[in-house]
């Protein structure tokens, strides 16, 4: 009676471990599923996709505010634009939407009739978001170099996000490297008999990539970990899974026409929409840091920076203050000048020297001609001294 009973259980045990199994799969590739559609239309910036995500995004506002505000009574307010951030209070509600959905169809849904499908557009969904952050990398949307602002801010005064993006943004190769990585694992997604590398890659990319987010705190996490666990499932799915070694040097790969047409057709569209997210500026011809000339008295103004467009940042007794300028019948004119230093403030140029104006007084500021950029070194095998540096380097570096 006792090893019946003990049996009983044990089976009764394992059904229930099955069923927990197959409720758990269903929910996370519902939830997958949702997430990697939703991103298809994000990432694809070009009309009609991005009127529909316009549409969509404007919808789920309206939808969070019911729910919370009008239903809740929370107050809360949302962040309308789309920043570039998702870990925000509306990507909060969103998740938890996707996730109510996704466990109704845990429980509901017919599994053989819809699981090729929902795997395809994670296959796909997972294929854009790698081949559109590899090609912005390479194209310069994500992670330009450091723009005169940037060079001129102390360590200190940073973000570690910032301090993220200013450490990536000054090495081209680094960023090129990861860049063209994002995009080969993409595109070997796509075809069937490369989808277990692809899958391998993204997510040695992706884990990588999440880790980074949550230690430097950029406001990515939720999404980049999504991203993870959809490069765990499309790898389990592969249909060469049990035979990894044939997939790791597969015989007689062919990209058909098919495939070849998909991943061209995800570049094309990428590089389309990139002129809607390059997110360096322009230079201004005034461009650079002016230092203010020793051989005047010192003010506490000490130094000007202009920065990309129409920018200028202002250092005053250790701190930075950020305006914009317009041209005027004399010189140009800074906006909001006087809501700090109590005059309102202009500048003009004489000779290659920078005057700004406040107070009725003018002072006079010599562009910096060193141009801002890390200080190399020849590269060596051998490295007697930490950080790349020699002892004769320091003293000429601090005297």
């Amino acid at each position: 009676m006792n090893n019946n009973g003990s049996k009983q259980a044990s089976k009764h045990g394992r059904k229930s471990l099955s069923t927990f199994l197959v409720f758990a799969d269903r929910l996370l590739l519902g939830f997958l599923f949702l997430i990697c559609l939703e991103t298809s239309f994000l990432y694809l910036d070009i009309p009609p996709f991005k009127y529909l995500f316009e549409g969509y995004y404007q919808g789920l506002i309206w939808f969070a505010d019911a729910i919370l505000n009008s239903a809740l009574n929370l107050e809360i307010k949302f962040v309308r634009e789309f920043n570039g951030s998702t870990d925000r209070i509306i990507d909060i509600f969103k998740y938890c939407f996707f996730f109510s959905l996704s466990s109704l169809w845990a429980l509901f849904g017919k599994e053989v009739k819809y699981r090729r499908p929902v795997l395809a557009v994670i296959v796909f969904g997972l294929a854009i978001v790698q081949i559109s952050y590899g090609l912005g990398k390479l194209m310069g949307m994500q992670f330009g170099p450091p723009s005169a602002f940037r060079w001129t801010e102390e360590v200190g005064n940073m973000t570690p996000m910032r301090l993220m993006w200013t450490f990536i943004g000054v090495s081209p190769l680094f960023k090129s490297f990861v860049g063209l990585s994002q995009a080969f694992a993409g595109a070997l997604i796509v075809v069937p008999k490369t989808r277990l590398i692809g899958a391998c890659l993204s997510f040695a990319l992706f884990i990588n990539i999440f880790v980074l987010n949550v230690a430097f705190d950029a406001p990515l996490k939720i999404f980049t970990l999504c991203m993870v666990l959809a490069s765990i499932i499309v790898l389990v799915s592969c249909d060469n899974f049990k035979a990894f070694k044939e997939s790791v040097i597969p015989k007689g790969v062919k990209w058909g026409r098919f495939e070849v047409g998909v991943v061209c057709c995800l570049v094309f569209l990428t590089v389309l929409s990139a002129p809607e997210n390059m997110t360096n500026e322009k230079e201004s011809r005034f461009y650079g840091e002016y230092r203010i000339l020793r051989d005047i008295e010192p003010e506490n103004i000490d130094r000007v920076v202009f920065g990309g467009g129409n920018t200028l940042k202002v250092l005053a007794d250790g701190k930075g203050y950020y305006f914009s300028y317009q041209k005027g019948e004399q010189g140009h004119s800074i906006v909001g000048f006087e809501k700090v230093f109590k005059s309102h403030g202009s500048f003009f140029f004489e000779g290659n020297n920078l005057v700004l104006v406040w107070e009725n007084r003018k002072v006079a500021f010599a562009r910096k001609n060193e141009e801002q950029k890390l200080i190399r070194l020849p590269a060596k095998l051998i490295h007697e001294f930490p950080l790349n540096e020699s002892e004769s380097f320091k003293r000429r570096r601090f005297n």
